[in-house]
């Protein structure tokens, strides 16, 4: 398993030795034990941003001993700072418990729906959910509480961001996107780096890199990402499905062929 270990997100790439375009047998990124990838979106060095306050805290708790199937609550805005961070929430829990998570930037009306966790019991001390945040610039968080039973409610003793400034993001920018097209530039890279399009990896794309065709690798089992060497690029995923081409080249041979068939069977003028 080649795993791409950037500061802040590790890439699972199957098989990726086959299509490294440099050295036949190996992709030129470290390779680690699956037992030893760390359990976190941030690098160790992330630093954290508390932007709850204890009366803030307290008023979030009482909604969440209020009684019934769910408990709503929204946590206070807070104003990213702008690199890769990670939302963390300490609490103390009696019973298991689904959390859902909705982020929103309430000064673009964007939203994006988090990863559903499920905890258990924190026993007798308190536990950390980490929940990877998108680049808003301004976020604010709603969480939806459903107890698995009737013990102590999930109770929030601290709320803080990670924020992550060994991230590399302000090195990848957007030129253009369409639906069947996303062109971006790197910034200078030290090393070899995996970029990954968070987007389905449908058979149908391809990916260029400064101009010239190179392989899309499966990134996660579900993602395209291609293999990005040391300094400055330009990338550009296109879609090009063969089934959709297939498709318009038949529909058009049939349409030639009915014209055709329509001017043979018209009865010839009288001269």
């Amino acid at each position: 398993m080649n795993l791409a270990l950037l500061p802040t997100t590790t890439t699972f790439i199957p098989e990726a030795g086959r299509i490294d375009l440099d050295a036949p047998d190996s992709v030129p990124i470290p390779r680690i034990e699956a037992a030893l990838v760390p359990n976190r979106s941030v690098s160790e060095s992330a630093e954290e941003i508390r932007f709850a306050g204890e009366e803030q805290l307290k008023g979030i708790n009482a909604q969440l001993q209020s009684r019934g199937k769910k408990q709503q609550v929204v946590l206070p805005t807070v104003t990213m700072p702008g690199v890769h961070s990670a939302l963390c929430l300490r609490y103390t829990s009696g019973c298991a418990a689904t959390v859902e998570v909705v982020f929103r930037d309430p000064d673009t009306g964007e939203q994006q729906f988090g990863k559903t966790n499920r905890i258990r019991p924190s026993g007798q001390g308190s536990a950390l959910l980490e929940l990877p945040t998108p680049d808003f610039k301004t976020l604010r968080t709603e969480l939806t509480v459903t107890p698995n039973s009737s013990g102590a409610r999930l109770q929030l003793q601290d709320v803080f961001l990670l924020a992550d400034h060994a991230d590399e993001d302000a090195l990848i920018k957007i030129i253009s996107r369409t639906a069947n097209t996303v062109t971006v530039s790197i910034g200078e890279l030290k090393d070899y780096r995996i970029l990954t399009f968070l987007d389905s990896a449908y058979p149908g794309w391809k990916a260029y890199l400064d101009g010239k065709e190179t392989p899309i690798l499966l990134a996660d089992d579900a993602f395209k990402a291609v293999l990005v060497p040391p300094g400055t690029h330009e990338i550009r995923f296109t879609f090009r499905p063969k089934r959709l081409f297939a498709g318009l080249a038949v529909t058009l041979t049939t349409v030639l062929a009915s014209l055709a068939g329509i001017a043979l069977l018209r009865p010839a003028r009288p001269s």
